[in-house]
């Protein structure tokens, strides 16, 4: 009897690791080689949804101390975007940007330091700026970016690395065997990278 209860258990367990598939990775960020912060990303996948959860904090002095801590949760429905949070604490104010699908749309919210917009667009999107640290964007022309709230164009660069507009700064991600292991990233304040670790 206890041999059947332990087996059934057993069974149970597996059974559940298969419905929610998780995959986590880790990023250093850095500025000028100097190390200011450490990112982690994780894909959690379900029967009908995938949540992609993204975290980065940042600690570096930039002509005054700058702290972030910015909270990214996204969720698809089989291929499609359907929502995202990004949560954004800084010592310069709390921040947050919505997207939402809402029957053959998304309400867009977004505000970042010095920046807010308030949009819709309409038709589904497959693919948001979240995705690019699990999947490689080969035949991606176009994302949903969930900080800016704006469609953002992508690229395949002459040299294998793929461009990203994002408002106006280009972001670039490199990839080895369909992996991220390097993004090189455009900010208003100062650019950084981010380097896979994990």
């Amino acid at each position: 009897m206890v041999k059947q209860v332990s087996i059934g258990l057993i069974f149970c367990f597996f059974s559940i690791c298969k419905l929610y598939a998780q995959d986590t990775l880790k990023f250093s960020i850095s500025v000028a080689g100097i190390t200011i912060g450490e990112m982690k990303a994780v894909k959690t996948s379900g029967t009908d949804q995938d949540r992609y959860q993204l975290e980065s904090k940042v600690d570096f002095w930039f002509f005054g101390k700058i702290k972030a801590l910015v909270s990214t949760d996204a969720y698809y429905n089989e291929s499609q975007f359907l929502q995202s949070t990004m949560h954004t604490r800084t010592n310069k104010g709390e921040f947050l940007s919505t997207i939402k699908w809402d029957r053959d749309r998304y309400a867009i919210e977004a505000e970042s330091y010095k920046y807010e917009h308030k949009d819709e667009i309409i038709g589904p999107m497959d693919y948001s700026g979240i995705k690019l640290f699990f999947q490689e964007p080969r035949e991606v022309s176009n994302l949903l970016n969930e900080h800016y709230g704006k469609v953002a164009l992508v690229n395949k660069g002459m040299k294998g690395y793929y461009e990203v507009n994002v408002a106006g700064n280009i972001n670039k991600y490199y990839y080895e065997n369909g992996q991220l292991i390097k993004a090189v990233m455009e900010h208003p304040i100062k650019n950084y990278v981010v380097k896979r670790i994990l």
